[in-house]
C-alpha cells in the first residue's frame, strides 16, 4: 500500500499528469494505493480531476527521494525512464501500474473498475445492461477461437476464408520486435501497428520526415504491455505480439462500427476526426441519426452521408459474426473499395456510457447470453457471401 507521506509509509508519484496519469490516479484508490503526487514537465498546481498535487521534477528529487514512482505514459515510457534515470532515480523505485492489480482475480477487479467508470453497481450474477453483459462475457465466454479474431494479423486468414482477400488491408510486413522492422523496404507512406492492442499506431505520411527512434520506442513499448491487464479483456492475454506495416488510407477517412448481437446487426458506430476528437455519431441499419452518444461525444449537426457499400457492410458483419453473442466488426470505405478493419468483443472495453442511460439497457436486451462456455460446444460456421 502506497498512501500520504503523512501516514508514514513511503510516497508514490505518479510520473504524468495527462490523461492517462489521471486514469490511472482514479483507479489505483480501488486497490487501495492512494498517490501522492504527480510530477510532470510542464504542468504544475492541483489536478482539477483528483485534486492531487503537480510536481516538478526537482520538487520530485528535493521533496521525495526515495519514492515510488510509477510512469503514467502510454507513448513515451522509454523516455521518461531515461529521464528519470538521469534525475538519479534508482531502478528499484521504478514501479508499474501492471504489477499493482495482476494478482487481483478478474471477478472482484472488473466490479470495482465497473463501478468506478460507469457510476452503478454491476450484476455480473443476473446481468441486464449492454455493459453488464460484456463483462459478463470477458467472465463465462472464452472461447479460444476469439483470440485468433482478435489478432490483427491471425484474423486476416479468417477474413480471407469467410468473405475474401479483397477485403484485407494490403500489409508490407510483419515483425517480432522495432528493431527487425526493414524500413528501406517500406513506401513513402504507411501505417504500423501492434496486433494485440489498441492505439498502437505509428501514421506515417512521408518516411523522409518519420521519427524512426520515436517510432521504435512507442511499439516497442506497447510489444511489452499485455492489453488484457487495463480491463481485463481476456481475448487480447494470450496474442503473440507482432509489429505489420500496412497500406495508409489516408487521415480523414470514417471508421464504421457495426454492432452485431448473434449475427444480427442492429447500430452502426461512425468515428470521425479519427485522429483528433474522435467523435461518434449512432445510426440505425437504415441509417437514420440516433441521439445517443456512447463513450465519445455525438453531434447531429455533423451530416455524414451514408456510405455507398452500406448494404455490403451490413451483409458481411452478419456473416462474420454468426455464432458469437455480441461482436463489433469495423470497416473503413476509402474512394468506394471497402475494407475490413478488426473484430471488437468489448465496445469500449465493457466501460461504455450511454446517454441516455435507456440506451445501456436496450442494447442490453439485444444481447442474448450463452450458457458458460464450458457447458457447450462451440463449432464455428462457415458462410460465403453471396
Amino acid at each position: 500500500m502506497y498512501f500520504h507521506e503523512t501516514s508514514g509509509q513511503i510516497p508514490l508519484i505518479l510520473y504524468g499528469a495527462g490523461d492517462y496519469g489521471v486514469y490511472i490516479a482514479e483507479l489505483l484508490p480501488v486497490v487501495d494505493i492512494i498517490p501522492t503526487a504527480f510530477c510532470d514537465q510542464e504542468k504544475r498546481g492541483i489536478c482539477p480531476k483528483t485534486g492531487i498535487p503537480i510536481i516538478s521534477p526537482p520538487e520530485l528529487m528535493s521533496d521525495y527521494p526515495n519514492a515510488y514512482i510509477m510512469i503514467c505514459s502510454e507513448n513515451y515510457y522509454d523516455e521518461i525512464w531515461q529521464d528519470i534515470s538521469k534525475l538519479g532515480v534508482k531502478t528499484e523505485q521504478i514501479i508499474t501500474y501492471e504489477d499493482r492489480i495482476n494478482t487481483i482475480l478478474d471477478i472482484d477487479y472488473l466490479k470495482m473498475i465497473f463501478e468506478k467508470k460507469m457510476n452503478y453497481l454491476p450484476n455480473f450474477e443476473n446481468p441486464v445492461t449492454f455493459n453488464e453483459k460484456l463483462n459478463w462475457l470477458k467472465l463465462n465466454d472464452r472461447n479460444p477461437v476469439y483470440t485468433k479474431l482478435a489478432d490483427k494479423l491471425t484474423v486476416r486468414e479468417f477474413i480471407a476464408e469467410q468473405i475474401g482477400a479483397d477485403y484485407l488491408v494490403p500489409i508490407y510486413g510483419a515483425w517480432d520486435s522495432a528493431e527487425a522492422i526493414d524500413f528501406s523496404s517500406l513506401p513513402e507512406q504507411f501505417v504500423l501497428k501492434c496486433n494485440h492492442d489498441s492505439g498502437s499506431v505509428v501514421v506515417c505520411h512521408d518516411i523522409r520526415q518519420l521519427d524512426i527512434e520515436r517510432a521504435k520506442n512507442k511499439l516497442t513499448k506497447r510489444l511489452n504491455t499485455n492489453y488484457y491487464w487495463r480491463s481485463r479483456e481476456w481475448v487480447y492475454k494470450d496474442i503473440t505480439p507482432r509489429i505489420f506495416a500496412s497500406k495508409y488510407l489516408g487521415d480523414n477517412i470514417n471508421d464504421y462500427k457495426i454492432l452485431t448481437f448473434n449475427g444480427e446487426p442492429k447500430i452502426i458506430q461512425v468515428v470521425y476526426d479519427l485522429f483528433t476528437s474522435q467523435k461518434r455519431n449512432l445510426y440505425t441499419t437504415d441509417w437514420d441519426y440516433l441521439p445517443v452518444s456512447q463513450h465519445f461525444p455525438t453531434d447531429p449537426l455533423h451530416m455524414i452521408n451514408k456510405p455507398a457499400n452500406l448494404s455490403k457492410m451490413l451483409e458481411l458483419a452478419g456473416i462474420l459474426s454468426q455464432g458469437i453473442p455480441h461482436v463489433r466488426v469495423d470497416f473503413w470505405e476509402v474512394e468506394g473499395q471497402l475494407y475490413f478493419s478488426e473484430f471488437t468483443f468489448y465496445s469500449d472495453g465493457g466501460f461504455s456510457k450511454f446517454e441516455p442511460y435507456d440506451y445501456d439497457e436496450l442494447l442490453g436486451s439485444w444481447l442474448k447470453l450463452p450458457p458458460p462456455l464450458q457447458a457447450r460446444t462451440y463449432v464455428r460456421p462457415n458462410h460465403k457471401p453471396s
